[in-house]
C-alpha cells in the first residue's frame, strides 16, 4: 500500500482527512481489476465507494459551478492524491508545453535562445522561478548530462509542488466561499470580496496554464506580486542552501486575513512579506488589497499602520504562547515606480518572454537597493551587516546580464 500525505481537518467545514482517505481508496480501486479481487469483492468495493462518494453530492455535468462544494473539493482531492503518487514515483509532471533549454557545464549556467538568436545565461533558480509564470523547460532533453541528474529531479518535484499548492488553494477558497459563506456573512467588509477575487484569479491561471500560456494576461497588481515572489524564489534556490534560507507560499487566508503574500524562512525565524497590489477605489475604502500607491500619501500610511497592527497582533499572540504564521511582517511597495514595473513586463513580452521572467529586466540597483534590501533588512542576511551575501547576490545578477542601473 502506498502512503499518502494528509491535510489537516478543517475546523469549520470540510473533513479533508476523510476525503483524502476516500480518494486514496478510489485510486487504488481504479488500479485494481475484477480478476485481482474476485467478482464478489470487486462489486462490493465498487458499491461502497460509489455510496461514500455520492455523500459529497453529484457532479452537475451541465453546469459544473452548480456541483455541491463538498463534491468539488473531493474531486480536487482525488486529483491531489494522483499528483502525490506521480511525484513519489518520480514520474514526469504533465504540462501543456515546454521550451528548449541548453546547459553549459563550464559556466554552470543554462542557455536560453532569446529573440534574434541572443543566448541568455540563466541560473537553476531562474528555471525554478519560471514555474511561477506558467513556463516550463524541456529538462528531459538534458538527461544525458550526469551533473544535472539531481536538478532534474528537483525541477520535476517543484512543478508537482506548484500544482499541489494550487489545488489546496482552490479547495480552501471553495470552502471559504461556498461552505463558510464568508462573502454572504461579510457584506460591506471586504473579506468576502477578497476571497471571490482571489478565486477568480486562480481560475484564470488554470485556464492560461491549460492553454500553455504564461500568466502575463493578469492585473498589474498580480504581476508585481508574482515578480517579487519569483525574484525571491530564484535567489533562495541559487543561494539558500549556503546561506540557510528559503521561501514558502502563503495561503489565501494568509493573504486576505494576515496580509502575507510570501514567507521568507530563515533559521528559527519566518518573515511574512506583504506586497502592495492593484485594487479598485471601493477596495481602498474597505482597507484590504490597497493600491500600489506613492509612499508618503495618507493611503500608504494607512496600509503601513495595518501591517504594523498585524505585526503587533503576531507579537501579542506569541507572548501568550500561541502559534503565529510568521515572526515578522514587512510591506513591499514600488511607490512612484509602479509604471516602471508595468513597462518592465512589456519589455519582457517584446523580448519573447525570455527565461528568467520579467524580473530579470529590473535593474540590479532597484532589485537589490529597493526590494531585496527591505526584505532582508534586520535579519542575519541584512545587506549592511552581511556584505559577503550582498556581493554574492550581485554576482549572480550580473552573470545573467541584468543591467546595473535604470
Amino acid at each position: 500500500m502506498l502512503s499518502f500525505e494528509k491535510q489537516e481537518q478543517s475546523e469549520t467545514g470540510f473533513d479533508y482527512v476523510a476525503a483524502a482517505d476516500l480518494a486514496r481508496q478510489k485510486i487504488e480501486f481504479e488500479n485494481s481489476s475484477e480478476e485481482d479481487l474476485g467478482t464478489d469483492e470487486y462489486k462490493k468495493i465498487k458499491s461502497q465507494l460509489k455510496r461514500q462518494i455520492k455523500a459529497y453530492g453529484n457532479i452537475d455535468v451541465n453546469d459544473p459551478d452548480k456541483t455541491p462544494a463538498q463534491r468539488k473539493i473531493f474531486e480536487l482531492e482525488v486529483e491531489r492524491q494522483r499528483l502525490i503518487i506521480a511525484k513519489r514515483k518520480g514520474e514526469q509532471p504533465e504540462v501543456a508545453n515546454t521550451r528548449p533549454i541548453e546547459y553549459d557545464s563550464e559556466s554552470q549556467m543554462f542557455i536560453f535562445e532569446a529573440k534574434g538568436g541572443y543566448q541568455a545565461k540563466r541560473t537553476a533558480g531562474d528555471l525554478i522561478s519560471d514555474i511561477g509564470w506558467g513556463m516550463y523547460y524541456d529538462i528531459k532533453a538534458l538527461e544525458n548530462q550526469p551533473e544535472l541528474a539531481e536538478f532534474i529531479n528537483i525541477y520535476n518535484a517543484k512543478i508537482f509542488d506548484a500544482h499541489l499548492d494550487e489545488i489546496e488553494e482552490e479547495q480552501l477558497l471553495i470552502e471559504r466561499i461556498e461552505i463558510n459563506k464568508i462573502p454572504k456573512n461579510n457584506q460591506g467588509k471586504g473579506i468576502g470580496n477578497a476571497y471571490l477575487k482571489t478565486y477568480e484569479t486562480l481560475k484564470k491561471i488554470k485556464v492560461l496554464r491549460a492553454a500553455g500560456k504564461s500568466y502575463t494576461e493578469m492585473p498589474s497588481g498580480f504581476v508585481f506580486e508574482r515578480m517579487i515572489n519569483c525574484l525571491l524564489t530564484k535567489v533562495a534556490f541559487d543561494l539558500g542552501v549556503k546561506w540557510n534560507f528559503d521561501i514558502s507560499n502563503a495561503t489565501a487566508d494568509d493573504d486576505i486575513v494576515n496580509k502575507i503574500d510570501v514567507i521568507l524562512e530563515l533559521v528559527n525565524k519566518r518573515r511574512g512579506i506583504g506586497i502592495e497590489k492593484n485594487p479598485t477605489e471601493s477596495e481602498l475604502k474597505k482597507g484590504y488589497q490597497v493600491t500600489l500607491i506613492t509612499s508618503g500619501t495618507s493611503e500608504f500610511i494607512k496600509k503601513q499602520n495595518q501591517v504594523r497592527k498585524q505585526q503587533e497582533d503576531f507579537q501579542h499572540d506569541k507572548a501568550l504562547g500561541k502559534k503565529t504564521p510568521v515572526d515578522d511582517l514587512i510591506l513591499i511597495n514600488p511607490g512612484e515606480e509602479i509604471e516602471d514595473v508595468a513597462s518592465t513586463l512589456k519589455i519582457w513580452q517584446r523580448q519573447g518572454m525570455v527565461a528568467g521572467g520579467p524580473e530579470v529586466f529590473l535593474s540590479i540597483e532597484r532589485t537589490i537597493g529597493k526590494y531585496l534590501r527591505d526584505i532582508f533588512h534586520g535579519t542575519k542576511l541584512d545587506f549592511d551587516k552581511n556584505p559577503e551575501f550582498l556581493e554574492e547576490v550581485k554576482k549572480i545578477f550580473k552573470e545573467k546580464g541584468m543591467k546595473e542601473r535604470d
